[in-house]
């Protein structure tokens, strides 16, 4: 859940950049997160966020040691402005492709991942900087507090 959330607070930031107006950031970005345990690299997890206006639509690829195949969740909501740079972000996950967990370590993570896919979930994110490029935002209620995003090009 707190993965999910980040996620969608992140395609909040990028949506309450749009509604501002100072930076288009209307657009597709993607970002990479390792994952360590106990200084052990065990999965990457690919973020894939389109933004179109106040809607976002997002991809989570998930792999690693232990996981048998690529997990593959979507997200999909809006983003509300709430003060400032502060903003409310509403999704939904569904699972798209479930895989088997043979490592204990990641089976946690994973059950967080499988467990949002059923819930619709709420939270915020703040923009803490943001360019035609970048936008690094922080996020609520997520094992990752601080997201880079990168636009991409093609």
């Amino acid at each position: 859940m707190k993965f999910i959330t980040l996620i969608l607070s992140l395609t909040l930031f990028l949506v309450s950049l749009w509604m501002k107006g100072n930076v288009n950031v209307d657009g597709r970005y993607k970002s990479k997160t390792l994952v360590y345990l106990n200084e052990d690299l065990v999965a990457e997890e690919d973020i894939d966020i389109t933004l179109d206006r106040k809607k976002f639509e997002s991809i989570l690829s998930v792999s690693g040691k232990g996981i048998d195949g690529v997990a593959i969740f979507s997200n999909y909501g809006i983003v509300e402005k709430k003060s400032g740079f502060d903003y409310n972000i509403s999704a939904q996950s569904e699972e798209l492709q479930r895989v088997s967990i043979t490592n204990q370590a990641m089976l946690e993570r994973y059950r967080e991942l499988h467990l949002n896919s059923k819930l619709a979930d709420s939270s915020w994110i703040k923009f803490l900087y943001i360019n035609d490029n970048i936008v690094l935002i922080q996020q609520s209620e997520s094992s990752r507090e601080y997201l880079l995003f990168v636009r991409n090009s093609r």
